[in-house]
């Protein structure tokens, strides 16, 4: 978006730059082919369909500028970014690039920005004066002001320099552009300050010459912004050691990062590294620890340069591999600890002074401040992640398909039990239409009873528990002669000879809505000792488990026959015969009691809403125990071990209203793991709420509202970043496991308001689970006088909330 089109815009508005464009930009094949065909055009000046090294710099530079870089030459830290750049079209190499290698790595760096951006969303503020001048007339303004006052340390200072340095302290929340920018500070601060006071040197500064001068100040300054609006970008980030800790739980991905780090490091003759490169590889595997680059944040290098201080990682001896790496562990292991007790906050506020597109150049440069930050959010080359396709209409699924492809017949020897007899292959597919329940490891196993005196020669992609009583075959022994076979998935790493389509994730099943490409599991299998029936039955008593119960599966029935495409799809094949069963779940039988429960907690009320007392069941009587057993699950074997709490649930989850801006309201949203055994792999969060019919903005999951049918409010589904949070770990002794999420949400002038428990969720499920809400007449209430419609104590309205509750959980089900 242009600056002159920014401009336009109301002052209730903003733009949330969270790399959409850019996706759909990139996404569009027939747009971003006719937008790279017109630059390769302009760029191949000789013609000859090939851009040379030369032909490159212009593009180059473009996107330098897009990063924030100054020009080529003016650093050698930025000329460096500028090489990288390059070699990332010519791969290193001094030769001339063809246009499909220009289109992918231009595609590489779009899509690179855009996920970066959707990680760390850029929200661009316009800033006219209107919210400064609401500041100056609120009640808030002369207690603040005079706090401002008495931070203030200028011994010597006239009343204009006392101006000026608050000026220098108020923030975007109050409605001013930062004033340590310099255009800023000589096109708004200095021309309001000198034309209100002029030259005046009044010493000493008195607090209430100042509250009186600085209002008269503030208002010319609203003026000001009014005729000359400023764009501000705003960046906002928390490091609090959650990724380092979860690459340090996963020694696979551990390993393998290590791995990763150490093959840019230079070794001697003796293959033996020096200490002087551990920031080198610990800059390597800084995103798979959730770190930012070495160099963007200050504080952070602060933190790296205590823990090398601390574990003598400076003195630049010559280590073997195994002792690098284990010492690049030990410094992530510090930093982990450091940031879980003081985290690191950091918030940019950076007045956006170019156009933000421009038709001379290659991609759109944002602000030029406050370029290691824009690096770090913006450098990042990544792959395009996996696409979550929408969930379809909300059906409660999962679909077991036995398809029948044709008779064969066995070669083998004669006698009882010989595979020389009928027998028939089949297919059979789990697919799972919730949008928001999966099928967590150790996964699905699904079982049923033969009809006869069937039994699985062989399979593929699964395999059968038990084999079963096979002592009357004698040439060849089946897979399983077990009337009620059971039967789960491969693992990932199953051999080729075993896989076949759909297979082997373990027996996971991804959320429909989430990941509808894991949503599917399937395998196949021979299927003999037919004994001269040319019928196939169909198999009675289906039984599904996720492993423990909770699936109700009915009758196979007869469907439409399954075709296919062979013959790169010139001939369509149809199999003899399909038989499908629905599996619907009840948590009633998976779980005794509720396994999650809500917490609430606002900015303007000090009072928490704890989980409701015993929402998942009761703790022991002895208060000095530290552990307890859970009680929520109807698993004979899986008996949780919890921390002990007044409401002895597994999992709870924190709404807190963080602030209230003009046009904006920020929640925070945390996940907590009580289970002192149980990591909660892939697990997802669902809100029902009225904000979310409005834009939102989510910093540190992904999320996506979901279609629904009859729910008065919108339904968002929240679930983690790949190697990020996805994970959610188990609770330690003094530490429960934890992720969480800031998430900002457009108002809706018409219905917002703070009053009456409405910023409140109205149901809140985890992982397909509904949560224990407290009950409405807890909930965080407004100070008397705080709010346009006060909070009434009434019996009469709080039947009424009760009732709209339970009118709106019951339409969510219907």
């Amino acid at each position: 978006m242009e600056k002159n089109e920014v401009t336009k815009m109301k002052s209730s508005e903003s733009q949330v730059m969270d790399g959409s464009d850019i996706m759909k930009l990139v996404g569009n094949e027939t747009v971003f082919s006719n937008f790279v065909d017109h630059k390769f055009k302009e760029l191949d000046i000789d013609h000859d369909g090939k851009l040379s090294v030369k032909e490159l710099q212009p593009a180059v530079a473009d996107i330098g500028a897009a990063l924030g870089l100054p020009a080529q030459g003016s650093s050698p830290e930025s000329d460096h970014i500028y090489s990288e750049v390059l070699q990332e079209f010519t791969h290193g190499k001094q030769e001339k690039v063809s246009k499909t290698e220009f289109k992918e790595v231009l595609s590489d760096i779009l899509l690179g920005m855009a996920a970066g951006l959707k990680r760390d969303p850029i929200v661009l503020l316009r800033m006219d004066g209107e919210d400064l001048l609401e500041f100056v007339k609120s009640p808030a303004f002369e207690p603040e002001t005079l706090s401002l006052y008495s931070e203030l340390e200028l011994p010597d200072g006239s009343l204009k320099d006392y101006i000026v340095k608050a000026f220098e302290k108020l923030t975007v929340d109050q409605g001013m552009p930062p004033a340590s920018d310099s255009w800023v500070m000589s096109n708004v601060v200095e021309p309001v300050v000198e034309s209100c006071i002029g030259a005046s040197n009044e010493q000493p500064v008195t607090q209430d010459t100042f509250l009186a001068e600085f209002k008269k100040v503030a208002e010319s300054a609203a003026q000001r912004l009014k005729e000359q609006p400023v764009i501000v970008a705003h960046t906002e980030n928390t490091f609090d050691g959650s990724g380092i800790k979860r690459l340090l739980s996963n020694k696979f991905e551990l390993d393998k990062t290590l791995d990763s780090a150490l093959k840019t490091i230079p070794r001697d003759r003796h293959g033996k590294m020096s200490k002087e490169y551990l920031r080198v590889a610990l800059d390597v595997l800084a995103p798979s620890a959730g770190l930012p680059p070495i160099g963007a944040v200050e504080q952070m290098d602060k933190v790296i340069k205590e823990v090398c201080k601390m574990l003598d990682a400076d003195d630049g001896k010559m280590v073997k591999e195994e002792e690098f790496k284990k010492l690049l562990t030990e410094i992530l292991g510090s930093m982990m600890l450091q940031l879980e007790g003081n985290p690191v906050s950091v918030s940019t506020n950076s007045v956006v002074h170019e156009p933000l597109a421009s038709a001379s150049t290659l991609l759109q440069p944002p602000s030029n401040s406050e370029i290691a930050m824009i690096l770090w959010i913006l450098l990042e080359i990544l792959q395009l992640p996996t696409t979550l396709l929408d969930g379809q209409k909300m059906v409660t699924r999962v679909i077991t398909m036995l398809q029948l492809p044709g008779l064969g017949v066995h070669s083998g020897g004669e006698g009882e039990g010989s595979p020389h007899e009928l027998a028939f292959e089949a297919r059979i597919s789990i697919q799972n239409y919730y949008q928001y329940r999966h099928i967590e490891k150790p996964g699905w196993q699904l079982g049923w009873t033969w009809t006869a005196n069937e039994v699985i020669w062989s399979m593929s992609g699964a395999f059968a528990t038990q084999q079963g009583n096979c002592s009357t075959f004698k040439s060849e022994i089946p897979h399983c002669c077990k009337k009620d076979p059971i039967i789960v998935d491969l693992a990932p790493e199953a051999p080729p000879e075993k896989r076949s389509d759909g297979c082997c994730h373990g027996g996971f099943l991804a959320a429909s809505a989430i990941n509808p490409s894991n949503s599917l599991a399937s395998f196949e299998m021979k299927v003999g000792n037919l004994r001269g029936n040319y019928t196939a039955h169909r198999p009675l008593n289906l039984t599904l488990m996720a492993p423990g119960p909770g699936y109700t599966c009915d009758k196979f029935v007869d469907t439409d026959p399954t075709t296919s495409s062979v013959i790169e799809g010139k001939r369509q094949e149809q199999v003899i015969r399909t038989w499908k069963s629905t599996c619907t779940y009840s948590t009633f039988l998976a779980n005794k009691s509720p396994i999650c429960c809500v917490s609430l907690s606002t900015f303007y009320n000090p009072e928490v809403t704890p989980c409701r007392l015993c929402s998942c069941g009761c703790k022991l009587a002895d208060n000095e125990a530290k552990s307890c057993i859970g009680q929520s699950s109807s698993s004979p074997y899986e008996r949780e071990l919890l921390q002990c709490t007044d409401h002895m649930c597994p999992i709870r989850i924190h709404w807190h209203i963080k602030k209230n801006y003009r046009n904006y309201w920020r929640v925070k949203l945390t996940i907590s793991n009580y289970n002192l055994g149980k990591n909660y792999s892939n697990w997802n969060v669902v809100v029902q709420h009225p904000g979310f019919s409005k834009q939102a903005t989510v910093f540190s999951f992904n999320n996506t509202v979901l279609p629904t049918v009859g729910v008065p409010d919108e339904v968002a589904l929240f679930w983690g970043l790949d190697f990020y949070n996805d994970a959610l770990l188990q609770a330690e002794e003094k530490q429960v496991g934890s992720v969480t999420t800031e998430i900002l949400l457009l108002k809706d002038m018409s219905s917002f308001t703070l009053s009456n428990g409405w910023a409140f969720p109205r149901r809140v499920y985890f992982n397909g689970e509904n949560c224990e809400m407290p009950l409405p007449q807890t909930f965080p209430m407004l100070p008397n006088g705080c709010s346009k419609k006060k909070p009434t104590g009434s019996h009469l309205s709080l039947l009424v909330f009760l009732i709209y509750l339970a009118y709106r959980t019951l339409n969510f089900w219907s």
